[in-house]
């Protein structure tokens, strides 16, 4: 008997083995030749291209209205993995498209189980198949498939970049458009590399935050538009004032706001919420973690809380064992399959929970409860071991232990779902309004601050230099380092920082937060997180240049053109340096030079202005696009 209240039918039970699995097709689950596999992508294509999506949409909801006899709990028609069995060879057929397709349906069903009852809505079974089709084409070679989020440039979306420093720049509409923006306000324009992730799996990902561009809840952040260019995916969103979680006891604290349970209550409840218009649109986040749940505004009194970057750990995950998310927060059954399933959120924001609660917010100091020094099999391990140090957490707050040791529960299928857990009695019956221990209050404030005060380093240094300026600072505190320990004295990082414009007063308070014992502070994550933002924002800020100056859209640039830009602000040198880098540029056998060639260049060298210093362009007559001011 399933819990949503269906019990499965003779006829179900013929094809299935005893242990209620779909007996294996021995001639679905055979291997395709290559032939067959090129046939599949083509089939593949033609059914995911934009224009086929509501054939196959159609296909989907056809059979599923044929197959569902079950209900979820709250009556919608849905089907069992049984019945999915049995509707997908229909679907394949329908579609013409290879019925090992589908092969393994059974199996993924419970990947899209977001309400746990043990049948799919239509919504959820119309996510699987597609997700299916994208998967068994990659899996069969099939190359990068065009999605739907559309082609522009930033310039030509009509944002101008007014702060540098930050993969997410502060962007200011010029343009006329739709009466969902406002003229002259100001955006959060986040930039994703598509060197830097699966572009296949980066587009399926995008194509879904262009089509919640039409949904809206208050603890999801509000995606106003997607768009791409050749190198980058932009993402136009609501900006957000108050921080995330690694910073808001500290700005709480500073606000002199009593952080007792009712205030994390109403946190972890618009978490919750937020997970919960998640897992109703069939998307899972795959990411919860503190650094991903935003404060709204500076006000912290009442704080509304948003979710960020869903799906995108997927997109971009480097691991070798291809399990996406980051380490400390991945539930076992993801360590162990590879694959996420939507309570693995749940046990996610119970990690959150359970840090918040024990002031043990991980930064560079301090690691997760279920993080180690070591390397990522270690952090495996640690996940799989699932020791928890629960006699730290409050004794006092009896209700929320309970609710945490639900959410981070070993097996997946005995965490609460997200309306479970909001219909927990911390939530809807506990009128507690218990403090955190003082120790605890201490350590969480003391987490935020050197947070926040590391964002503001990072902020300065990436603001106020240009990338050669940042990997001087960087070789010149490696060379400070005789043991090679990522760390110098205190002594030697004020003067290196001051060098490099960054403010007496950040700089001697983060010294003084993050100095250990020996009056050392750490400066090697730092350093290469500075490199990394600046060489990714430097890149963007590169191909907007590139792209004003190639007026013809063939993909190059002359000789003249190149002088052209050596010569303007954009670049900080002086004639003698802009001859020497104009020698390091090859061009080709007709005196043009590709972007890719002319970034790796400029990049090498390093000396890029930011935009906030490039006020006009040298221009030639035959570039007046170079006129406009940034």
């Amino acid at each position: 008997m399933l819990s949503c209240g269906y019990e499965t039918s003779d006829e179900e039970k013929a094809g299935s083995d005893s242990d209620g699995s779909p007996q294996e097709d021995t001639e679905d689950s055979e291997e395709l030749s290559a032939w067959e596999k090129e046939l599949a992508v083509k089939a593949l294509d033609k059914r995911l291209r934009k224009l086929s999506y509501l054939r196959t949409n159609h296909a989907i909801h056809k059979y599923f209205r044929q197959y569902a006899r079950a209900e979820t709990s709250d009556g919608s028609k849905a089907v069992t993995p049984a019945q999915v069995v049995q509707m997908a060879p229909e679907v394949a057929r329908y579609l013409e498209v290879p019925d090992a397709a589908f092969s393994q349906v059974y199996q993924i069903c419970q990947r899209f189980d977001f309400d746990g009852g043990g049948a799919l809505n239509k919504k959820q079974c119309t996510a699987m198949f597609r997700t299916i089709l994208r998967q068994k084409r990659k899996e069969w070679g099939g190359t990068k498939l065009a999605g739907d989020v559309p082609y522009r440039g930033l310039r030509e979306a009509g944002y101008t970049v007014d702060r540098d420093g930050s993969l997410a720049a502060a962007a200011q509409l010029n343009n006329f458009y739709p009466a969902s923006f406002e003229v002259n306000a100001w955006y959060c324009v986040k930039f994703y590399s598509k060197e830097d992730g699966d572009q296949d799996e980066l587009e399926t990902i995008m194509t879904e935050y262009a089509l919640m561009t039409e949904l809206s809840h208050p603890n999801i952040a509000k995606t106003y538009e997607v768009f791409q260019d050749s190198k980058f995916f932009y993402l136009v969103n609501e900006p957000y004032f108050g921080g995330d979680l690694t910073k808001v006891a500290k700005r709480a604290h500073d606000q002199s706001v009593w952080m007792g349970e009712n205030w994390f209550r109403g946190i972890f409840r618009q978490c919750l919420e937020g997970l919960q218009f998640l897992h109703s649109q069939a998307v899972m986040h795959c990411d919860i973690k503190e650094e991903n749940i935003m404060v709204v505004a500076s006000d912290l009194e009442y704080p509304r809380i948003v979710l960020i970057d869903f799906g995108l750990a997927i997109a971009f995950s480097s691991a070798p064992d291809g399990c996406a998310g980051t380490p400390g927060y991945i539930p076992p059954e993801t360590w162990t399959t590879s694959w996420w399933y939507p309570r693995g959120d749940i046990f996610s924001l119970g990690i959150t929970i359970f840090q918040m609660m024990i002031g043990q917010v991980p930064n560079d100091d301090v690691l997760g409860i279920l993080q180690t020094e070591g390397e990522r099999e270690e952090d495996k391990a640690a996940g799989l071991a699932l020791q928890l140090p629960w006699k730290r957490f409050p004794s006092s707050m009896r209700e929320l232990e309970e609710l945490v040791a639900g959410m981070v529960h070993r097996d997946m299928t005995c965490r609460p779902s997200a309306t479970a857990a909001l219909n927990h009695a911390w939530f809807t019956t506990s009128d507690s309004d218990e403090g955190l221990p003082a120790e605890t209050i201490s350590a969480l404030v003391g987490s935020s601050a050197a947070e926040c005060l590391r964002e503001q380093v990072v902020y300065e240094l990436a603001f106020k230099n240009n990338l050669k300026e940042l990997r001087c600072l960087y070789t010149e505190l490696q060379e400070m380092d005789g043991n090679n320990r990522g760390k110098v004295p205190k002594e030697v990082a004020l003067p290196l920082f001051a060098r490099h414009n960054v403010r007496a007063g950040s700089a001697h308070a983060y010294a003084e937060h993050t100095a250990d014992a020996n009056g050392e502070v750490e400066y090697l994550s730092v350093a290469k997180e500075i490199l990394k933002i600046k060489e990714r924002y430097t890149v963007q800020f590169l191909q907007d240049l590139f792209q004003e100056l190639d007026t013809d859209s063939q993909g190059r640039l002359s000789t003249v053109q190149v002088r052209q830009l050596l010569s303007s602000s954009a670049v900080e040198c002086d004639g003698d340096d802009m001859e020497e880098i104009f020698d390091e540029v090859p061009f080709d056998g007709e005196g043009f030079v590709s972007f890719r060639t002319f970034r790796d260049t400029m990049l090498a060298d390093g000396r890029i202005a930011r935009r906030s210093r490039v006020e006009q362009y040298i221009c030639a007559p035959e570039c007046p696009m170079l006129c406009t001011t940034m």
